[in-house]
C-alpha cells in the first residue's frame, strides 16, 4: 500500500546526516529526496566504489603524495564550482591564468580530456566518493 515502516524515515534521516558530513556544505539536507551523497555514503564500504576512486584519481593522488604542489585541491575546486574556471581560481586564491598550467598537468596525469562531459562527471563522482570512502592519500 506504499506505507513505509516508521524506522525507515529515521534511518533515512540518520543516513542523510552521516552522508552530509562527507559532502559539500549546504544549508539544508532533505532526507526525503534521493541524494547522491547519501547513495555514495551507503556504498562507502563497497570495494567497487573504492576501486572506482582509485582508478579515476590514483595517478593524481600518487602525484600529490610525492610533491608539495598538490593538484587535488584544484580538481576539487573545479568540481565544486561546476568547472567554471574563474570561480575555481577565486576559491583557490589564484588568478585564472595560473589555473591553466594546473589544468594541463591534471589532464596529463589523469590521461583525460577535461572538456569531455563524461570525463567531468566521472571525476566529480570520484571526488565526491573519495569524501565518503575516506581519503587514501
Amino acid at each position: 500500500c506504499g506505507l513505509r515502516p516508521r524506522g525507515d524515515g529515521r534511518r533515512r534521516a540518520a543516513d542523510t546526516a552521516a552522508a552530509a558530513r562527507g559532502g559539500p556544505a549546504r544549508d539544508w539536507h532533505d532526507a526525503s529526496v534521493p541524494d547522491l551523497g547519501r547513495l555514495l555514503w551507503s556504498l562507502r564500504e563497497d570495494p567497487h566504489l573504492d576501486d572506482f576512486v582509485e582508478r579515476r584519481l590514483g595517478p593524481l593522488l600518487s602525484h600529490d603524495r610525492a610533491r608539495s604542489a598538490r593538484l587535488l585541491p584544484t580538481l576539487e575546486a573545479l568540481c565544486a564550482h561546476h568547472w567554471h574556471k574563474a570561480d575555481a581560481a577565486r576559491a583557490l586564491g589564484v588568478n585564472r591564468q595560473s589555473l591553466y598550467p594546473r589544468l594541463e598537468r591534471l589532464q596529463r596525469l589523469l590521461g583525460a580530456d577535461l572538456d569531455d562531459p563524461e570525463t567531468r562527471l566521472g571525476l566529480e563522482l570520484a571526488v565526491r566518493a573519495r569524501a565518503q570512502v575516506g581519503p587514501a592519500g
